[in-house]
Parts: C-alpha cells; structure tokens; sequence
C-alpha cells in the first residue's frame, strides 16, 4: 500500500469517525482517588516558547496560587470517554486591580494551563504532544479570582480518556498529578498585546514557535474530536484546514526557521503521522 500523505489520512479519518463512530464507553467508569505530587504550580519554561522564558518564569502566576493539599478524584464523564478533575486553589499573593493576565485553556503556548498525572518513577504520564494534558475548563474563574485573593477557587480541569486507558488498567501506576502553567501577568512584564495572537506574528523567529505551538494545539483539538462520538464534521473539517493553513506556512518558511525550530516541527509531524496510524489501528 502506498504511503498516503498526512492530511489525506486525516480526511480519511474524518470519513471513518463520521460514518462509525467513535469508540466511546470502553474507558475506565469509575472515579480514581489523587493527591498532588507538589502543592506548587509548575512553571513551564520550555524551549517550545523561545523568547518569553525569561518573562514567563518572572511574571508567572504559578506566584500567586497554590494547590491545596489533599485527595482529589478523577471522575469519568460523557459515558466514560471524558475525565474531569476539580482541584482546589489558595492565594499566594494578590494581583493588583489593573493587572491583565495570558491565561488559555490548553496546549505549549503562552498561557496555557494544564494538569498532569505523574507516573511512580516522577514522568508525566503522555505529555509529548500535549495528549496528557488535562485542560483548564475555567480560566475565567482563575482570572477573577487572581484580583481576589481571597478564599479557596475550584479549578476544572479535563481531558480525553484514551490516553491513559492501560494506565487506568493499574491504577496503581499512577503516583498523583501536578499542574504546569506559562499563564503570566502582562502588566507587570510590560507586554501591551496578546501574544498568543497568531493572526498578527511576533517578529523574528518567536513568530515561528508560536505558528508551530497553534499547529500542535490544533492537531490536539482534531485527536479530541475524532475521538468524539458526537463530533460535528464540520468542527473536524474547520480544524483541519486550520492546520492545513499553518503547516503550509511553515513548510514554506524552512529557510527562515533555525534548525531548532524547523526539528521541532518535523518531529511533530513524524508524532501525529505516528498517532493518526495508531488510531487506524485501533
């Protein structure tokens, strides 16, 4: 059989999801009891966000919140193909009335928020590619309760059931989880603009890790709706042109890229081609 080029076999994909299905329901169905490795919130400073490390790391709000200790539980939701986790929060310090902050939802990019399950030996359980993530459902609540600083604020956090099936398997795996942020205080760093604005690009090569970070958010989005039993084609078909947009512009940029770069966007094609053979296999 002849190797069929990445986007085509996303379109088939899309074509089996539509017309069979999803493999809803054959996930673990029942609640899993968790405590957080580290009561402190992680501040994610990867290469994958050049050129902000030094900002996110001073200005993080992983400064003004802290998990508060105890057990939480990890509760199977859409018939056993989503998992939520609700954690609780305290105050560490109060952001200032006119302090504006980058909080997202999901995925390597500036303000994106997230909570890990952790395995016995200290790994994060499917990280690569941002699979593993449990998404902040939230961010407004998070938002307002930074200015407030006052009480406890309850964090939801979730995420696809698929990737941790066999680990669900031996609940005993998993050691508890952690939360990672790259949310930071714009005011305080100076910034007057978004810079998760992919639509109007950083200059120079900063521009590109953010291109690259919007294309593996959204090859993350299309896994979750191809898993989808209730996904709408027209969702599938918008994410993937989407991605389709921003794999040409990178394509057509290997010359303005460094090589770092340019690795890095290689080795998540190789990723997704990977995944998108796995889940054919299923």
């Amino acid at each position: 059989m002849k190797k069929k080029s990445f986007f085509a076999v996303l379109a088939m994909i899309a074509i089996l999801v539509t017309s069979c299905g999803g493999g809803g329901g054959k996930y673990f169905k029942k609640p899993l009891s968790l405590k957080p490795v580290k009561i402190t919130v992680v501040n994610e400073s990867s290469d994958m966000i050049s050129g902000l490390n030094e900002t996110l790391s001073k200005y993080s709000i992983a400064g003004y919140i802290e998990i508060i200790d105890g057990t939480y539980s990890m509760i199977p939701i859409n018939d056993g193909r989503t998992y939520q986790i609700d954690i609780k929060v305290k105050s560490i310090q109060k952001a200032n009335k006119g302090d504006e902050f980058e909080i997202s939802e999901s995925g390597y990019t500036p303000g994106g928020t997230g909570l890990y399950l952790v395995d016995n030996v200290g790994t994060i359980i499917e990280e690569w590619g941002g699979v593993g993530q449990f998404d902040l459902m939230n961010k407004d609540v998070l938002k307002d309760f930074l200015y407030s600083g006052e009480g406890e604020c309850l964090l939801r956090f979730e995420n696809d059931a698929y990737p941790y099936e066999k680990y669900v398997k031996t609940p005993e795996v998993i050691a508890g989880f952690l939360i990672k942020t790259s949310a930071y205080n714009k005011t305080a760093s100076g910034e007057g603009t978004s810079v998760t604005d992919t639509s109007v690009p950083a200059s120079g090569g900063d521009k590109w890790d953010i291109l690259i970070s919007s294309y593996e958010s959204l090859m993350k989005q299309y896994f979750k709706l191809i898993r989808d039993d209730y996904a709408k084609q027209t969702d599938i078909d918008a994410v993937v042109n989407k991605s389709s947009d921003i794999k040409t512009q990178l394509n057509d940029a290997q010359n303005n890229m460094s090589q770092a770069q340019w690795v890095r966007f290689v080795d998540l094609e190789k990723k997704w081609e990977a995944d998108l053979e796995k889940f054919m296999n299923e």
